[in-house]
């Protein structure tokens, strides 16, 4: 937004007459229009003395930032000059104020001469403030429109100024003068040097080609790759490389606002040679000129010929009596044989820049150049966009002196490692940077700029911890691909079209939901992949298109309105919702209803895509949907229906956390205590059970199993009375739980069976509504392992089969994990390595297959302790105490304590004492703290096989509470420990009689390793 204002004009009306006065607002007026037309703004509006200028409306350009810098500069220049009948030149003075930002334009405001564009924004305020700063003859510019021009102007900064309507001082620049700058590149980017990622080979291209011509065999290398592509990066990484080494450099820039005057580049590049300053005198330039042809060694015949391109008076009219045709093959002469004296002084690097912006004559000479420099010690590069013309031009000689080089996008490995060079390898959170990765597409320039855009964002946020926003396209970009979206009128309405419908969509899409007619469709498709803004893959009528940058898309969505937005929204979902076709796709649905601003219908599809999620077993996609969902509740009215739908959210996102991060996660217990309140609010005892479910669940990964009783009681109670046969089920499920934690197996066993019992595969079979596991699968899981440390390790085998077979007859993933687990668990206390390992194997196969958080630490677990059972590896016993430390940060510490006692018991046989000391610590202050006693007398009997001094006691202690429990397996391993202490000290009958009692006990189970060391010991004794 420019903001131009007549200085002191109201003294101007006091002082003249009405109609000299007219005439001067007119000469001003006119000459505004004209300047700001030549650098393509928009004059909105004239308020008497003032006007309101736009760039980047009704069309963007990329450099609008750099054109609306130099019509300022220009208009308070011309401005300076205007004279009237009334006034002479130098009278009237002008100033500027120039701010950057995005604004909504809307309807047309006003009627006749006074009508504009209403623009909806902070971005003309601003401007207007700073024009009121700006000393007469000047430019002021905001901090937004500074950091869009780099380098390419000079500034001297202003002391920040509190400006009405601004909270805080605003910082502003007073620009001076253009800068002469070699290089656009280089004074866009100042003080950003980076490392060059990605581009070894083209590097080396360019380095041999220096080195050919050095050597006399010019060379000449064609760039070309998209926008942000890396072109002048890339030069510039060769010119550093090469700074030691004495050689010239020919620097020329094409610009897109100088396509129509001919051989800009040229003119520009030895004016910055000359010096020319923006205030020189023409005379002045003229003697700049000849000092730096003289020292060329230009012969004098030639130097007006120079002097005309750059437009300075010359003491002869001669070339003005020659024809056009002649003039300019006079002047293209004089250039290049300029070229092939440096040449033969020594090897020269000419680099044109932006080819796809140069006019014609400067072609034309491109054209000559490439002719000769084969020839010569020349090596020319050139850079170019695909224009969809031919590259290189057919008109280039074909040989080895001539090459094409195309950029690609960064692979993934080098966008990473560019990411972490801009922002830190730690600043950038994963989401943020896997979203920059996505929106960057391996475009070096798009992902610097999205990273230091999202840093920046960052630091700005007060709450560090506050989820980053989505990323946004950073205004550094916007204007540049807005600016290739608005070249291309009739594709700019289809590709916002094609924005809403996603990063892919096909055409046919477009025909049938927007009505697009077919002929205007394809021709705006074929406008905008030659304008390389989409690809095609396929072919017609199954051709299917995509946005070539997710940020293309970006821009094209974020240039509709809202109200327009949500209306293609709401027609795309209307017409995808009756679509069968479409019916597996819910939450595509639900995102185009979200966006239409119906929260209502896309609850509705994000509850749909949930449990479609659900049953494919894909647990990270269904809690992300439900918590899309909730995010939507806030658009809702508080009402009771609007509580309805967050409690069926709620406890269906516990249910999935539950298995996507784990039960003890924090954010499923919140989940449960909020559906849980809004139950009671609601009186809604249809949600109550999975709910009651979902808090002991939590409570029982933490170990209170105290707590779980108490559930569970409330669960058994509420089946009593209502007499429902599922209720009791779940009752019996979370009381067995509990009472196996505590150490009380026989309640454990007997509300196992009950619930076998009570089991109804016809009914219950599968996830059931209550439960996100099966309950029989639980059931024998859970048996298993109450029947094996009973002394039934036998029957606890065959329980834990039947419930293995059944999670795998039902397909249900979740509930085979579970049982896998505790599968491993049970097969362990048997020390049946072969069978420990084979469930440990698949546990991780279902584990990764399905992405569930559960499986994954104790998976590896098991298989580390198989392991290790045979070798004595670091690595592996390193790997088994990372999956147990992983376990107890997560606070998953059900049956953690056996876990970690055994893990002890197998470091000690590894000779690693440190590591098993710290593991049976942490058992012991687990059992304290979580009040687990059902494996406490095998914690104490491993923490005495550690502690020789305190060992017959701990083994006392542990025989004790083994046969209080009747943990008969617990009781057969401390026995034959204790008997070896006895048998040492001399204490034959009493160690006979302990080994030979227990040993009797055993019916089966005899293939258990500890079965067969106890039958040894009592052999031993007897003998």
């Amino acid at each position: 937004m420019v903001f131009c204002d007549l200085v002191n004009s109201t003294e101007l009306g006091a002082r003249l007459d009405l109609e000299d006065l007219r005439d001067v607002m007119t000469v001003y007026q006119d000459c505004v229009t004209r300047l700001v037309g030549q650098f393509g703004g928009y004059v909105a509006r004239y308020m008497g003395d003032g006007a309101l200028i736009y760039f980047g409306y009704p069309a963007a350009h990329e450099d609008d930032a750099e054109r609306a810098v130099r019509a300022g500069l220009a208009i308070t220049q011309a401005v300076a000059g205007l004279h009237t009948q009334a006034l002479p030149s130098g009278s009237l003075a002008a100033r500027v104020g120039i701010a950057t930002g995005l604004v909504v334009v809307g309807d047309a405001i006003g009627m006749g001469l006074s009508s504009e564009q209403a623009i909806i924004g902070d971005t003309p305020n601003l401007a207007a403030r700073l024009q009121g700063l700006a000393d007469p003859g000047t430019v002021v510019i905001a901090s937004g429109t500074r950091d869009l021009i780099g380098a390419l102007f000079e500034l001297n900064a202003r002391p920040a100024s509190q400006l009405k309507g601004y909270p805080v001082p605003v910082p502003s620049w007073t620009v001076v003068r253009e800068n002469d700058v070699e290089s656009r590149f280089e004074a866009l980017r100042a003080g950003r040097d980076l490392p060059l990622f990605g581009r070894d080979e083209p590097l080396a291209e360019l380095r041999e080609g220096w080195e050919r011509a050095r050597g006399g065999a010019g060379q000449v290398i064609l760039l070309t790759g998209e926008p942000g592509i890396g072109k002048s990066r890339l030069i510039a990484a060769l010119e550093q490389e090469l700074r030691a080494e004495p050689f010239v450099r020919l620097r020329y820039l094409c610009a897109p606002h100088y396509q129509d005057t001919a051989l800009h580049p040229i003119a520009a590049q030895i004016g910055r040679a000359a010096r020319f300053r923006g205030d020189d005198s023409p005379a002045l330039r003229r003697r700049k000129l000849e000092h730096l042809l003289a020292a060329l060694r230009t012969p004098p015949s030639e130097r007006p010929t120079f002097a005309a391109m750059l437009g300075l008076p010359t003491e002869t009219d001669e070339l003005q009596r020659l024809t056009p045709a002649r003039r300019k093959e006079r002047t293209f002469a004089a250039i290049l044989a300029q070229l092939d004296v440096l040449a033969q002084a020594g090897p020269i690097m000419v680099v044109l820049e932006d080819l796809h912006w140069a006019d014609a004559t400067t072609r034309e000479l491109l054209d000559r150049l490439v002719e000769a420099v084969p020839t010569r010690r020349i090596l020319l590069i050139v850079t170019s966009r695909p224009t969809g013309d031919p590259l290189p031009p057919p008109n280039w000689p074909a040989g080895p002196e001539v090459s094409h080089r195309q950029l690609e996008r960064l692979g993934r490995t080098q966008a990473v490692a560019l990411l972490e060079e801009v922002a830190g390898r730690d600043a950038l959170p994963h989401g943020a940077r896997e979203q920059i990765l996505a929106h960057a597409d391996g475009v070096p320039l798009f992902l610097e700029e999205l990273a230091r855009s999202t840093v920046e964002n960052q630091a700005r946020r007060a709450d560090p911890t506050e989820r980053a926003p989505s990323v946004l396209v950073p205004t550094s970009l916007h204007a540049s691909l807005t600016a290739r979206l608005d070249r291309l009128p009739g594709g700019r309405e289809v590709a916002q079209m094609a924005a809403v419908l996603g990063r892919d969509f096909a055409p046919e899409t477009l025909l049938t939901v927007f009505q697009v007619p077919e002929e205007r469709l394809r021709a705006a498709l074929r406008m905008l992949v030659d304008a390389d803004l989409l690809v095609a893959v396929g072919r017609p009528p199954n051709e299917v298109y995509s946005f070539r940058h997710a940020l293309v898309q970006d821009v094209a969505y974020a240039s509709l309105l809202r109200e327009p937005r949500r209306a293609l929204h709401l027609r795309v979902a209307d017409a995808l919702a009756g679509d069968a076709a479409v019916a597996g796709e819910p939450e595509v649905i639900a995102r185009h209803y979200a966006e239409a601003g119906l929260p209502d219908s896309a609850i509705d599809y994000h509850l749909r895509a949930a449990a479609l999620a659900q049953s494919r077993s894909a647990v990270a996609e269904m809690v992300s949907q439900l918590r899309r969902g909730i995010a939507l509740l806030d658009q809702l009215p508080d009402t009771a229906d609007t509580r309805r739908r967050e409690l069926q959210l709620q406890t269906a996102l516990g249910r999935g956390l539950i298995d996507a991060i784990g039960s003890g996660s924090e954010e499923a217990h919140d989940a449960f205590l909020r559906a849980h309140a809004l139950a009671h609010a609601l009186d809604d005892t249809t949600h109550m059970l999975p709910i009651l479910y979902g808090l002991q669940v939590y409570h029982f990964t933490n170990s209170q199993p105290e707590i779980v009783v108490r559930y569970a009681e409330e669960i058994l109670a509420l089946g009593h009375r209502t007499g429902e046969r599922r209720v009791l089920v779940l009752g019996e499920r979370v009381g067995g739980s509990a009472y196996l934690l505590l150490g009380r197996f026989a309640e454990c066993r007997r509300a196992y069976e009950n619930l076998l019992r009570l089991y109804d595969v016809a009914i219950d079979g599968g996830a059931s509504a209550d439960t996100p596991r099966d309950p029989f699968v639980a059931g024998c899981a859970f048996l298993g392992i109450c029947l094996t440390v009973m002394g039934y390790p036998a029957q606890g085998r065959m329980v834990e089969g039947r419930g293995l077979r059944h999670a795998e007859a039902l397909q249900h993933a979740i509930s085979t994990v579970f049982s896998l687990r505790r599968g491993c668990l049970q097969h362990m206390l048997t020390r049946d390595l072969a069978r420990v390992r084979m469930l440990s194997g698949r546990l991780l196969e279902v584990t990764a297959e399905y992405e569930t958080f559960l499986g994954g630490p104790e998976g590896t677990f098991f298989e580390s302790w198989a392991r290790l059972q045979d070798t004595r590896d670091a690595a592996e016993h390193e790997r088994m105490v990372r999956a147990l430390r992983q376990l107890d940060e997560a606070k998953i510490w059900a049956m953690l304590p056996y876990l970690m006692a055994a893990a002890a018991e197998t470091s000690a046989a590894c000779d690693m004492h440190d590591a098993a000391a710290a593991l049976i610590a942490r058992a012991i202050a687990l059992v304290d703290v979580t009040g687990e006693r059902w494996c406490e007398p095998e914690v104490l009997r491993i923490q005495a096989r550690l502690d020789p001094a305190g060992a017959r006691s701990l083994l006392e202690r542990a025989l004790v509470q083994a046969r209080a429990q009747g943990a008969r397996l617990w009781e057969l391993r401390t026995t034959r420990d204790l008997a070896r202490l006895l048998l040492a000290d001399g204490a034959m009958d009493r160690a006979q009689s302990l080994v030979q009692d227990v040993a009797a006990w055993f019916v089966e189970g005899h293939d258990m390793p500890d079965y067969h060391e106890t039958r040894e010991l009592l052999d031993q004794v007897r003998a």
